[in-house]
């Protein structure tokens, strides 16, 4: 009986969190409650065993790096490397439509989507005023283009970090698996924008003066803070790189970046996303609780049955599975759920040995897919409200179908990608 109603308690969650999104926490906090009620009252289960269904190490580790960009994000070190980027440019609208995208793709490969998107949407916007050009179609192409930045390392989004620890994975695997199919991938959409674009607005000589002469130095407060920054990230990168524990690496940073930066640690610690954290929380205790009464390895069984033991066809299902789900579920409810089903698919379908795979297809699959419905992107919602802000109103069904064609792209990329590499045993 407890085993059904946890699988209804979860199946009911996961639907409420589709149609409620911005309800989520509170919807996750109350199903974890439900669980804990059915497995330490009713069943028994002793409290300990209860709380290791929570991965307390990944939460300290997220909020380490969370810590970290939000202090670093202050120096003023990627305005100063956005502006002296964009001089490169000389008005050129599609050179500047390149270097904006790579620099939110760089951007959020090192700092979590919500502070990148911040950052750059208010750069752009900026720039686009001084130059006198529309901003949508450039704000609309780094939106897209950040979820590459997604999947090039560990650090960049949550369930990156998730699978991560689950799966003992290093920096450098991100490196050897996912980097290569960001960075193939990001050049394919930059071939959709110059066509679906055509154009990315006409800049006259004056202003392009104007820009070439603006002092990127300006929007740096402190030069001392710019350097300690530029150390601090260096610091976390080498640490991932060098130490096996990448939770005392992400505290350490985040200790020494308030220490350095001088900066209040209430001040920093107020802006930190503790509703994420919380539904964090809440996710592990529900997919922990439907993985404690095995209802999981079922559907990796099932997985690996119908794949008919082979890695490719099995790999192609999860891609599409995964990425079609990730456009309707909160991301990180899907990588805890396909953690345990992709164990269980390994072990069952004989190809243990090449997990490796199913690991980078994860990552991959749970930062794409966000285009299928451009309302459940938090940063493309985000955008689009920064933008009506500036008196240029976007509506869905403009980026609807280039969203849409992105993200097929994406998915397409991700399926040959995984392909590639395991027909060629790499």
């Amino acid at each position: 009986m407890i085993p059904i109603m946890v699988a209804l308690i979860f199946i009911v969650s996961m639907i409420l969190i589709i149609i409620f999104k911005k309800k989520r926490t509170v919807i996750a906090m109350l199903a974890a409650l439900m669980l804990y009620t059915l497995l330490v009252l009713i069943k028994g289960l002793p409290f300990s065993e209860f709380l290791q269904l929570i991965d307390f190490k990944t939460v300290g580790l997220i909020i380490g790096i969370l810590v970290t960009a939000e202090v670093v994000s202050e120096s003023g070190l990627f305005q100063f490397l956005a502006i002296k980027t964009i001089k490169l440019t000389k008005g050129n609208d599609t050179l500047l439509m390149v270097i904006l995208c790579l620099m939110g793709v760089l951007l959020s490969s090192i700092l979590t989507a919500v502070v990148t998107v911040i950052i750059m949407v208010r750069l752009t916007l900026a720039i686009c005023k001084a130059l006198d050009i529309n901003p949508v179609p450039l704000l609309v192409s780094i939106v897209i283009s950040m979820d590459m930045g997604g999947s090039m390392s560990m650090i960049s989004n949550t369930p990156n970090i998730i699978v991560a620890q689950k799966a003992d994975l290093s920096f450098s695997f991100f490196f050897l698996y996912t980097t290569p199919y960001a960075l193939i991938t990001f050049f394919v959409l930059i071939l959709l924008f110059k066509h679906y674009f055509k154009k990315f607005g006409e800049v006259d000589e004056i202003r392009k003066m104007i820009i070439n002469e603006f002092d990127e130095w300006s929007l740096v407060p402190s030069r001392s803070l710019f350097y300690e920054s530029i150390f601090l990230i260096l610091g976390l990168v080498v640490g991932f790189l060098l130490v096996p524990d990448p939770l005392f690496v992400s505290l350490t940073i985040a200790t020494l970046s308030i220490i350095f930066m001088k900066i209040d640690p209430d001040t920093v610690f107020d802006k930190l996303d503790w509703a994420t954290m919380a539904f964090l929380l809440s996710m592990f205790v529900i997919v922990g609780a439907v993985d404690e009464e095995g209802l999981l390895e079922p559907v990796g069984i099932f997985l690996a049955e119908i794949s008919g033991g082979s890695i490719l066809m099995a790999s192609l299902l999860l891609v599409l599975i995964v990425s079609i789900l990730n456009g309707f579920l909160d991301e990180v409810m899907l990588a805890l759920t396909f953690i345990p089903i992709i164990t269980s698919l390994a072990f069952s379908g004989g190809f243990s040995n090449q997990i490796n795979i199913l690991w980078a297809l994860l990552i991959i699959t749970t930062n794409v897919g966000g285009g299928l419905s451009p309302i459940s992107s938090p940063i493309m919602i985000f955008t689009l409200s920064q933008a009506k802000k500036d008196g240029y109103e976007i509506h869905f069904k403009e980026i609807g179908k280039i969203g849409l064609i992105a993200t097929m792209i994406e998915i397409g990329m991700a399926a040959l990608y995984i392909s590639v590499r395991i027909v060629l045993g790499i």
